[in-house]
């Protein structure tokens, strides 16, 4: 069995495993749908592709398919993607309606549900792993995807990091966002030793994230998808048909996505794809390359506490990679 498909399979099973521990009651779900689409449901079916939230494909009894994602989460997001989503399709992106936020607390927990038209289409992932599609088409599809992210990005946030309802994040400055970590250096370093990663490293990346202050002043403010990917573009009729899940949605440097696209790289397309069709819309600014590594090594810094949390596998290897080689680019 070569390595990507066994790195797959064990990605399939974590998923498996946590799904299987997500169970919303049908009662909860009929009284969701029969308030979003005032129908029974007459289908429903479990989709087990996500990390954090629970979710259903859903057939009414009347009316089109619709999607339940269920959080149980504290901090609830799907406020803040409505108004992301709500400000792409303004754009020209085309992204999901949602029809329905409630929430709703059983006798064991709280649930933050949202309830959104279903849009058609399989994923570029899906669609890539089924090898359904030639180079030349995946091509295509990516170039398209950096031509959207331009309208992504086009829309303007106020402040920087996670935005809340009405657009606005959590940090006055880009400079406070990325050198947020660095003030938990102590939290870090014990998630990096948890899932088997060099100090060393960490240390580094305080240090370079600490000396580049110069590149974060000027930034502004525009809004990122922030999980930009294969997996969250669905294509229908060999074009994109719409961008999905900007539950992570944040105001940053327009950089951010790209970083992210480049961070899980090894089972993505080439990011010069992206940026390609970014290009026929969009404006990178200056010092591009300098600010996508810097923004890599601040994702490889947020991510080791729910990589420490989360169990993966592939945390160790996935850090390690990055940060080794955007370190490298400073030296």
């Amino acid at each position: 069995m070569n390595q990507n498909k066994q790195e797959d399979e064990n990605h399939q099973s974590f998923l498996e495993n946590l799904h299987g521990k997500l169970n919303t009651s049908n009662e909860v779900l009929e009284k969701v749908v029969k308030s979003a689409v005032g129908y029974d449901i007459a289908k429903k079916q479990k989709v087990m592709e996500g990390e954090v939230n629970e979710v259903y494909d859903v057939t009414p009894t009347k009316g089109d398919d619709i999607i339940v994602r269920i959080s149980r989460e504290k901090h609830n997001r799907f406020e803040a993607e409505k108004w992301a989503m709500d400000k792409c399709r303004v754009a020209g992106v085309p992204t999901p309606q949602i029809l329905l936020l409630k929430d709703i607390k059983t006798d064991d927990e709280a649930l933050h549900i949202c309830v959104e038209n279903k849009i058609e289409g399989v994923s570029l992932e899906k669609l890539i792993k089924q090898d359904a599609l030639s180079q030349s088409e995946i091509k295509d599809i990516v170039v398209s995807a950096g031509e959207i992210l331009s309208k992504i990005n086009s829309i303007k946030t106020e402040g920087f990091g996670e935005i809340n309802s009405l657009g606005v994040g959590e940090f006055e400055t880009w400079s406070e966002y990325m050198l947020e970590q660095n003030k938990n250096s102590n939290v870090m370093l014990g998630k990096a030793k948890k899932i088997g990663v060099n100090t060393k490293l960490i240390q580094q990346a305080f240090t370079i994230l600490e000396k580049n202050q110069d590149i974060y002043k000027n930034v502004d403010s525009r809004l990122a998808h922030s999980d930009y990917g294969i997996k969250h573009m669905l294509v229908h009729k060999g074009n994109i048909n719409g961008i999905i899940d900007f539950e992570n949605c944040r105001g940053s440097d327009i950089v951010y996505d790209f970083a992210w696209w480049n961070y899980f790289g090894k089972n993505r397309p080439p990011v010069e794809w992206l940026i390609g069709g970014y290009r026929e819309n969009g404006n990178l600014g200056e010092n591009f390359d300098t600010r996508t590594h810097l923004v890599k090594i601040e994702i490889a810094l947020s991510l080791l506490i729910y990589y420490g949390d989360a169990g993966h596998d592939f945390a160790k290897e996935i850090t390690t990679k990055n940060l080794t080689e955007d370190i490298a680019f400073f030296k």
